[in-house]
């Protein structure tokens, strides 16, 4: 699924084609703060024509993982490749209250910041529901549901707008 992204053009793609690399972003959906498995969530892909975000569906294993989380009370995690395209496992990352992910219908924001290098420097993440108020929404997270992201892409030192 496509998401929406604000600010798409990759302004390190005008300058350095090499620093337009796609940036994965990875969730976990387990329990254990400690031993968190990271899952693949979707591609940001970028070119000098823009940006675009294509997303994976929830299987029917990790939509249970995510309710059994917010029930319980548990937190998802979500992060992304500090040097994309260089595989050397460092990330940044961001947590939210699971229940306030499936109070929001999966409705969420990623903010991702990065350098004139095109290094992803910060993440800002969460969901368009703060509240775990509407708990009830976690019957409608099934086998094949789908986020409803909007990308927010910030690029320190770049020309253009912020």
């Amino acid at each position: 699924m496509l998401a929406s992204i604000e600010n798409p053009y990759c302004y390190a793609c005008e300058y350095d084609l090499a620093q337009c690399m796609d940036i994965r972003v990875q969730h976990a959906l387990t329990a254990d703060g400690v031993d968190l498995k990271f899952t693949p969530r979707g591609i940001l892909k970028r070119s000098e024509e823009g940006s675009k975000f294509e997303q994976d569906k929830l299987s029917a294993s990790e939509a249970e993982a995510l309710k059994a989380l917010a029930a319980n009370d548990g937190f998802y995690h979500v992060r992304v490749e500090t040097h994309p395209g260089k595989n050397d496992d460092q990330y940044v990352s961001s947590l939210v209250r699971a229940c306030t992910l499936v109070s929001s219908k999966l409705k969420d924001e990623l903010g991702i910041h990065m350098n004139e290098n095109g290094d992803v420097i910060a993440l800002e993440y969460r969901p368009t529901n703060v509240t775990c108020a509407n708990k009830f929404f976690a019957k409608k997270i099934v086998d094949g549901s789908s986020f409803k992201t909007t990308i927010k892409l910030r690029t320190r030192g770049m020309p253009g707008p912020m």
